[in-house]
Formats: structure tokens, sequence, C-alpha cells
């Protein structure tokens, strides 16, 4: 009796195994559509949608090569994995629009993955806010999902409902969560106002778009001509040639955008490279060659960023505006703080203010402001309204080799009476052609109590630790503002409760010698052994 129920358990053990064994289900063009096409290519089924309804959970959907084309959406809705054989240049799915209007792909389960097709054509008219219904012409993440390894291009939502906030993804729609990787978004549009040409992560807090392409999607009358991501992750993308009424490459609510490449992008009102309102943080980006092509109000080619937000270790070179803020435009509101930490601001253009115009509760530090042209006034900075309420300030920062047609080469003070603005700066080198004006400009210079511990050509208010000369940059020429050893400028600042074990703007530990040195960058002695991070 022992032996055979040793025999029986053993083969419920087997039947359970056997039961529990995911299956592969095939799709192919050609195939001879015998269910539930487990049974190998001649039995493959030629439609996705059969295939993905005869699979269960944990089974896997294999793809030949070809064209599927629709006539209605594919809804994933079981833990499955949707895959192709020989990758996104092969494995076309084809919204067929303008013969049909509808999505291409919806994924309505979290650990459903989607991995190599090239999906376009798809077609989505936003009724709805309800969950699902938002948009994502391509592709529809609704609450999670994963999208790897895929092209999702010439795709369009259009947007009939009256809310703009909620809505968009020309390209893709990711819905509370979801991961898009290693996918190139191109070509996609969001029509009428709302959310993100290419992708709009959507109240996303475990969103994340990483290592993709996000290339010539717009939205002309929204946000985020490449995407827009509401408490997402952006990591390692390039968003390139997006177009979008408010931030031309990227827009922002809360994310962290890392890593990025972020350039050639164009908005027709503000931000043209990222646009963020309670920005979050933005992290290790170039942002560069971006554009506002607007001749009124507020702009930042580079970078616009309001209700606060962090922006740093960034290089935002070469933007442009046709107002102001040719760089960025930064401010605080409402108790938040905007920061600008270990950045590198060059090379901008714009009518006012071509590098960085910092407004209300503003922090620039470590930052080097140099070769900036403003066809009106204010090369480099734009202070007149930092420091509300107390909070704000100008450390440790590299005004040099910028350009206006009018007053504040370097930096604009014009009117300012909040004092103990600027700390251990270097403001030296700026040129205001039809004025006198060249490296700053505001009223009673002489007698301000703004400056502290700074070096510039201007004489400023004895008594505070301020020097006039030459800072001794390294080379001019070649836009090195590191100081020699014989600089009047090494250790002559003063020490600040923030500098302990903070970094200068070449990450090279800050008060080196006991006490700081003035502008971006610590002089380190030649010999010194600098430790490799």
């Amino acid at each position: 009796m022992k032996r055979w129920s040793m025999a029986i358990a053993g083969l419920a053990g087997f039947i359970a195994m056997d039961a529990g064994r995911a299956d592969t289900h095939y799709v192919s063009p050609d195939g001879g559509e015998v269910a539930p096409y487990t049974n190998g290519w001649p039995s493959a089924a030629r439609d996705i949608q059969a295939a993905v309804n005869a699979a269960v959970e944990s089974d896997t959907v294999l793809v030949n090569d070809g064209t599927y084309t629709l006539t209605n959406q594919i809804t994933l809705s079981a833990v499955i994995t949707l895959r192709s054989v020989n990758g996104r240049d092969l494995t076309f799915i084809n919204g067929n629009y303008p013969a049909y209007t509808n999505r291409c792909l919806k994924v309505n389960n979290k650990a459903a993955v989607v991995n190599g097709f090239t999906i376009s054509n798809g077609y989505f008219v936003i009724q709805s806010t309800a969950d699902g219904e938002q948009g994502g012409g391509g592709v529809m993440l609704n609450n999670a999902g994963t999208l790897l390894n895929c092209i999702v291009e010439g795709n369009t939502s259009t947007n009939s409902t009256a809310d703009e906030n909620n809505v968009g993804g020309g390209g893709v729609f990711m819905s509370r969560g979801g991961v898009v990787s290693n996918c190139v978004i191109r070509g996609n549009k969001l029509l009428r106002k709302g959310r993100g040409g290419g992708v709009f992560q959507f109240a996303a807090p475990t969103g994340r778009l990483l290592d993709s392409q996000i290339v010539s999607n717009s939205v002309p009358s929204g946000k985020g001509g490449g995407g827009f991501a509401w408490q997402g992750e952006v990591r390692n993308c390039d968003f390139v040639g997006n177009s979008a009424y408010i931030g031309g490459g990227l827009s922002s609510y809360g994310s962290a955008i890392y890593g990025c490449r972020i350039y050639e992008n164009s908005a027709s009102y503000q931000g043209g490279g990222v646009s963020g309102t309670a920005l979050g943080s933005v992290v290790n980006c170039i942002i560069s060659n971006n554009s506002v092509n607007t001749a009124s109000g507020v702009s930042g080619g580079g970078v616009y960023s309001d209700y606060g937000g962090t922006i740093s270790n960034c290089q935002i070179v070469a933007n442009s505006s046709l107002s102001q803020g040719g760089g960025m435009w930064v401010q605080g509101d409402d108790g938040t703080v905007a920061r600008v930490m270990n950045c590198v601001i060059a090379g901008n253009r714009a009518v006012a203010v071509a590098g960085i115009c910092g407004k209300n509760e503003a922090i620039i530090r470590n930052c080097l402001i140099y070769g900036n042209v403003a066809s009106g006034a204010c090369g480099g900075l734009n202070a007149v309204d930092m420091c509300r309420n107390g909070v704000g300030k100008i450390q440790n920062v590299t005004i040099a080799g910028n350009r206006c047609n009018t007053v504040g080469g370097g930096i604009n003070l014009e009117g300012k009476s909040s004092s103990n603005l600027i700390y251990n700066s270097i403001i030296y080198g700026n040129v205001a052609v039809n004025t006198d004006y060249d490296d700053m400009y505001n009223q009673a210079v002489g007698s301000s109590n703004a400056y502290f511990y700074c070096c510039a050509s201007t004489p400023l208010t004895p008594g505070q630790g301020n020097i006039t000369g030459d800072p001794k940059f390294v080379d001019i020429a070649s836009g090195n503002y590191r100081l020699r050893g014989s600089s009047g400028c090494v250790n002559a600042g003063a020490n600040e409760d923030w500098m302990a074990g903070a970094l200068d703007l070449d990450g090279e530990l800050r008060m080196r010698g006991g006490i700081v040195d003035m502008g971006a960058y610590e002089y380190i002695p030649t010999g010194t052994v600098v430790l490799l991070r």
C-alpha cells in the first residue's frame, strides 16, 4: 500500500507541474490557424489577438516576421509576454489609419510584457478621462506593463474632451506606472490640448522611461513635445527635434530626469528644451541648441522652471530665446526654492538675459556662466527679483565673457535692494557694448551690500571681503575659467555651512586649503594627487 501511495503522489505532482507549464502560442502571416496555436509554426494564428486570447498566465505569444494590419486594438489582459522572433525591424503592427481609427495596443496587466515590434499608424480619439481611455495612439500601458525594444512611430491621439491635463500621449500613454525601455518613439502627434506628443507618464510615481530615443514628436497647443513626465523617472534618454507650445523636448511635474540629452527641440511659448511647474530634478543632462520662438513673456530657451525644482550637474549650452532667458529661467514661488547647482551655462542667446534669469526664491551655486550674448540687456545673469522673502543666493559662481548691447554684460541687479545676495563669486571680463556697465549693473553699486567676498573689475563695497582686478583665469580663449595659483581669488572667499563635504564644478572638494576660493572652481596646486571618483 505504501508503494502504491508513493506512486499516486508522484503522478499527482507530475500532473500539477504539467498544468503549471507555460505554453508558447505562435503567430505568423501564413499560419495554419489551428487553436490554441501551440504546435509550432504550421498551426500558428494569423491574427495576434487570437493567439493572445488563447494564452493564459505566464504564456508567451511568439510572432514571426511580417506586417500585421489591425481592424481593432490588440488588448493584453493576462500576465503574458508578446514577443517577436527577429525584432522590431522585421515585425510590424499597423493600426491601419485612416481605414480604421483605433489604438494599436493596450496592455491591461501590470506584469505583461511587449518586446520587439514596430508599432505605427494608430489613431485614438480621447473621449473620456477614465483609466485606460486617456490617450496613447500607439500604445496604452494601463496601470503599468512593460514595453521593450520597440519602435512607436507615426501614431496620433486627438483630444475631444475639455480636459487638457490628464490626457495625451500621441505615441505612448503610461498610466500610473509601467516601463518603457530601449525604445524609439518618433513622429507621433497629439492634436489639440494635452500632454506628451511622444509619451505621457500620467500620475506615475513608479513609471520609468529608460534608454530610449524620443524624436520629432509634437503637441502644437499642449505641453511636452517629446514627453510629459508626471512624478515619473526618465533616465538616459535622447529628446531630439520635438516641438510643443510649452516644453519642446520634455515637460515635467515632480519627476526625476537623469543622464538625458535634450537638444534641437523647440517651443512656441516657453521651455524650448525642458519646462516644469514643480519641475522635480534634472541631473547630469546636456541641454543644447533648443529654442523658444516667441517675442513676448518669459521663456527659457533651454530650461523653464517654476515653483522650485533642482537642476544640477548639467550643461545648458547654445540655446536661444526671442524673449528672455536664453539658457534658463528659474524661479521659486509660494515657499518653493529653485536650485541651479554645478552647471555650465554657456553660449546661449536671447533678446534679454542670455544666460540665466533667477527669480524670487532661487539659489545658484557652483556654476560657470560664460559666452552668453543678449541683443538687449544682461548677457550673463539677471538677479533683479531674486532673494524674495530673504531666500536665495548666488554662491561661488563665475560670470565671465558674457556680452549684451545695453546694460549688465555680466550681471543685472537694477534697483536691487536685498542684501547678502552674492557670495564668493567672480564677475569679470564681460562686455556691455553701448554703456559703461560691463560686468554689472545696479543702482549705487559702490555702496551696495549685495556683494561679499567677490572679485570684479568694478570696485565693490569695501569691508566686505571684495577684491578688484584680474582673477587670472587659466585660459580664457579656450573657455578654461579655472584659477591660476597666482590668482588673488585663491583662499579669498568666506566659508559657509553648505560647503562641508561639498564639491566644486569639477567635482573636487571645496575648502581644500581650509578657506574656500572665489568662483566655480577650487584651485588645485600642481602635483596634487586627485582621487578619481
